[in-house]
């Protein structure tokens, strides 16, 4: 077998889902022997953790995973490939931010050098791959996954207005749009009911409670923890939609998972999402920051079951292809000992 450092963010046990670190290792476990880093809040504690494991397991390592993110944990990025190559390790970039194309146009000297010394890069996304084979960067497309058989399909015959969105209160969610747009829907469905999970740590907490407030919709939004994956699939039982409306995005797993369970999946087209959701096959696309759009588009749907039904249908069989069943050969393949 061979031998893994694989360094990342391992987040589940402060927000509500799993990280692709997270989903990944375990998976691993099935050709490799995996040693992984960091599960601290904190981002220095993070970055020293990352640090101390790298120097206990270089030396008997094969290869070494590196998640590459846009935002500020791209300097683990830095520091983690520039022990990789002082100490003459392969390392493997996998790149998840979807900002990464902003921040190479910005910054391409700086990122060319990282990516050449990189024993190989991964995309998840055609997106991300697209953009960088265009920049003349050699990218390997191996996609996110899920394990298929932990998402029970619920098939609809009838829709109604209740809808969930788990990705919390931060500013690249933008969850201002979806309180818009429950505003503009209360209108033609009073009784709706909306699932709002995220943390009172979340940047846009007080401003969300506060317009739930000011628009008389605490009868209808329930806010909601963070939980884990069990706990809001289950919950996901109760309801038809999933709402996801970021600003920017890379090939979102939990757009896969709401697919997979059977839930109509209205996202905007932002980053990788349109390679991922096909307009009115298997979700519904709406612009960024168009709260009238996501508001008449939802209206449409509940009209319309049979259109609902389809569309869920084929958001079951586009999460099929994301099933490690299908993706596991092509780790194995990048990961041989043999190559």
């Amino acid at each position: 077998m061979v031998n893994i450092l694989y360094f990342g963010n391992k987040t589940s046990a402060f927000k509500s889902s799993k990280s692709v670190l997270e989903t990944l290792e375990p998976l691993f476990g099935d050709f490799a022997n995996v040693s992984s880093a960091s599960n601290k809040k904190n981002k220095l504690l993070r970055l020293l953790s990352m640090i101390l494991l790298f120097f206990m397991k270089f030396r008997s390592t094969d290869y070494i995973l590196i998640d590459v993110y846009s935002t500020k944990a791209y300097i683990y990025t830095i520091i983690i490939s520039f022990l990789s190559n002082i100490f003459k390790k392969k390392y493997i970039l996998i790149l998840h931010g979807g900002d990464l194309p902003k921040r190479f146009i910005n910054n391409e000297k700086k990122m060319k050098k990282l990516f050449i010394k990189a024993y190989s890069i991964v995309a998840p996304s055609n997106y991300l791959k697209e953009f960088f084979v265009k920049k003349g960067v050699p990218v390997t497309y191996i996609p996110n996954i899920i394990e298929l058989k932990n998402y029970q399909f619920k098939a609809r015959t009838s829709f109604s207005p209740n809808f969930i969105s788990i990705r919390g209160f931060d500013t690249p969610y933008n969850p201002l749009m979806i309180l818009k747009s429950m505003s503009i829907l209360k209108t033609d469905f009073p009784n709706f009911k909306l699932y709002f999970i995220g943390d009172e740590t979340d940047t846009n907490f007080d401003e969300i409670t506060k317009y739930i407030d000011k628009n008389s919709l605490s009868e209808n939004i329930y806010i909601l923890p963070r939980m884990s994956k069990k706990e809001w699939t289950k919950l996901s039982e109760k309801v038809d939609f999933m709402i996801s409306t970021p600003i920017i995005d890379n090939t979102p797993v939990s757009v896969i998972e709401g697919m997979a369970l059977g839930l109509v999946v209205i996202s905007t087209k932002v980053g990788g999402i349109p390679y991922l959701i096909e307009e009115d096959i298997n979700g519904v696309l709406i612009d960024s920051n168009d709260h009238l759009g996501l508001a008449n588009s939802l209206k449409m749907l509940l009209f319309d079951d049979n259109r609902c039904k389809e569309i869920a249908i084929n958001g079951r069989k586009k999460a099929r292809s994301f099933d490690w069943n299908f993706i596991k050969k092509d780790w194995e393949k990048l990961l041989s000992k043999n190559k």
